[in-house]
């Protein structure tokens, strides 16, 4: 499993999200990344971390491996966010998305053409962030982002 070790800054636009660690922590760390101070330590069978952001503490405890364990913190929302096995990418070409695809070795893709964007479901044991970094090293250099599951709808 490819974890996250260390907290790194996500960039969505102008807005930096805190990427937290999901791997690697054994009695724990503090963390100061821009306007964020982390810690992170692991109790038990879970995680637990504390982002310290504008004077107030964020908490959230995730499991210590898996999917589940990837969160991050979205300072506009000022909420956790579990960040999705899958990636967006930038295109409405089919056959450069074929070519991202095995870059990364991902599942399968879906390609929205007339919306210019694809979703590529990454492997199992592929941190998104690092799908994100390995497609910025391809020569074309797409645009990819991090996918995060959202707040729940309402629907009447």
């Amino acid at each position: 499993m490819q974890g996250l070790v260390a907290p790194k800054l996500a960039w969505s636009g102008q807005h930096a999200r805190l990427v937290l660690p999901s791997d690697g922590l054994a009695k724990g760390t503090t963390s100061q990344l821009g306007a964020f101070r982390l810690v992170s330590r692991s109790v038990g069978s879970q995680r637990m971390h504390l982002v310290e952001y504008q004077g107030q503490i964020y908490k959230a405890v995730t499991p210590i491996h898996g999917p589940m364990s990837r969160i991050l913190f979205d300072p506009q929302a000022r909420k956790f966010r579990a960040i999705l096995p899958s990636i967006r990418v930038t295109t409405n070409d089919a056959r450069a998305l074929e070519s991202f695809v095995e870059a990364l070795g991902a599942r399968r893709a879906t390609l929205f053409k007339s919306l210019g964007f694809a979703i590529v479901e990454i492997p199992k044991d592929m941190h998104p962030l690092r799908a994100v970094a390995k497609l910025q090293t391809l020569p074309s250099r797409p645009e990819a982002r991090l996918r995060t599951r959202g707040p729940r709808r309402q629907w009447r």
